[in-house]
């Protein structure tokens, strides 16, 4: 029986009393959304918007550079500031030089109370004046449900693949039951267990690659991923700031949304170097390649010398997590398992009958898993080799429903694969 390795990682998921009168910064980094000619007489400082022009300040749970408490505590606290009068390099057509703001009225529950209390120290306000920052909570909606459900998950021929380099070589045929337990009522995740399988998930390969890739699942996994059934949530501020020019009303209309988001990213991408270095090559040893995390490919390999280095695990920056995300992977540090199994490459059905495999844990989500071989194949300076898979979120309202949402994926980056040489293995589980 010939074997292959298939790696996998872990994927890796009050408002204070304020002063008034703070020195203004150069350039208030919100301007409202007003008339471009008086936008500049009230604007929002403190925060960064989610782009250049936009009134929307996003900002993912616990993410430092924009939640104050530092923490993934279901709640995002801003800073938020009230510029007066601030001139605009973005906005030439708004000169508030000889205006005086005699009034501004805000809308947006506590949030506005709080900043009006720091505006009434500025009024009337004859040249540019800011508020203190006002710690502003945006809690998220993480609603507490009793229970999810358990999802039947029956793999679907026609939504369901094993392939390598982009290419699918066969479906994934068999059953897997996930559990999803109560959700935490301020971040709305719920600890999914994998409570029953088939006896093995395979891939009839034969037609194509002369083989059955075999999966023996590890079953009952307790803890095996997380599904995040938390939502955004947002808290929009109105202003209308009033004022005097030369015996003239001029009037700025703004608004600003803070929005906070659950912070868990559930993409991940696994890298690894086939050329770490070559031992006796510009002074390169064998130790260097140990001392990195690397393992040198002896004398009967493709690549004797060469230093194949780790196994890395990269999280792009896609924190845009919504509900029905999930994430079954082995992750120590949250206490999950992953889908453990004992895999094998076999000559013919039925599964199991030629020795037993290897065991690992694999890694799936719902979201976004590339993999990338640098320098594949051992060619130095050639461009990397990198495919990726995207799933599809599972319903949380409607967990239970076979057939419904929901497509787990899996890529990782393999080493000497027979024929091909280096490649991205990708795996595929849907039940439609």
């Amino acid at each position: 029986m010939k074997r292959f390795g298939i790696v996998s990682s872990a994927l890796v998921f009050c408002l204070l009393p304020v002063l008034a009168g703070a020195d203004c910064p150069e350039n208030c980094e919100i301007e409202g959304g007003g008339r471009r000619s008086t936008d500049c007489l009230l604007t929002w400082g403190g925060v960064e918007p989610r782009a250049p022009g936009s009134r929307v300040v996003d900002c993912a749970d616990g993410d430092p550079e924009c939640d104050e408490d530092g923490a993934v505590d279901g709640k995002c606290t801003f800073s938020l500031s009230v510029c007066l009068a601030t001139p605009d390099p973005d906005l030439p057509d708004c000169d508030p030089t000889g205006v005086e703001i005699s009034a501004v009225r805000l809308r947006g529950g506590s949030v506005a109370r709080s900043l009006s209390a720091a505006l009434r120290e500025l009024l009337p306000a004859g040249e540019s004046a800011c508020t203190d920052p006002v710690p502003v909570e945006v809690p998220l909606r993480g609603q507490f449900r009793p229970e999810i459900g358990t999802r039947r998950f029956v793999l679907s021929p026609g939504g369901s693949s094993f392939g390598v380099n982009g290419l699918a070589l066969g479906p994934f045929q068999g059953e897997i039951v996930f559990h999803a337990g109560p959700t935490d009522p301020q971040t709305g995740v719920a600890v999914v267990d994998i409570v029953d399988t088939s006896e093995y998930l395979f891939a009839d390969l034969r037609a194509l690659a002369g083989l059955v890739l075999c999966l023996k699942p590890m079953a009952p996994v307790s803890a095996a991923g997380l599904l995040s059934c938390g939502r955004p949530a947002g808290q929009v501020v109105r202003a209308v700031a009033r004022g005097e020019r030369n015996g003239e009303t001029v009037v700025d209309r703004d608004a600003i949304l803070l929005s906070c988001r659950p912070s868990a990213s559930f993409s991940a991408g696994l890298v690894q170097n086939h050329v770490l270095g070559t031992v006796g090559v510009d002074g390169f040893t064998e130790q260097d390649c140990l001392a990195a995390g690397g393992l040198v490919e002896g004398a009967g390999a493709p690549h004797p010398g060469v230093c194949n280095g780790p196994l890395g695990v990269v999280q792009p920056d896609d924190r845009d997590v919504s509900p029905g995300a999930m994430v079954i992977a082995p992750l120590p540090q949250l206490g999950l398992q992953g889908f453990p199994v004992e895999l094998s490459q076999e000559s013919a059905l039925p599964c199991g009958d030629e020795g037993t495999g290897i065991s690992l844990a694999l890694a799936f989500t719902t979201e976004r898993s590339f993999g990338r071989v640098e320098n594949p194949n051992a060619l130095v300076g050639v461009p990397p080799l990198e495919f990726e898979l995207r799933g599809e979120n599972f319903s949380c309202t409607d967990f239970e429903r076979e057939g419904g949402p929901g497509r787990l994926v899996f890529a990782a980056p393999q080493l000497h694969l027979p024929i091909l040489g280096d490649g991205i293995t990708m795996f595929t589980f849907a039940d439609r």
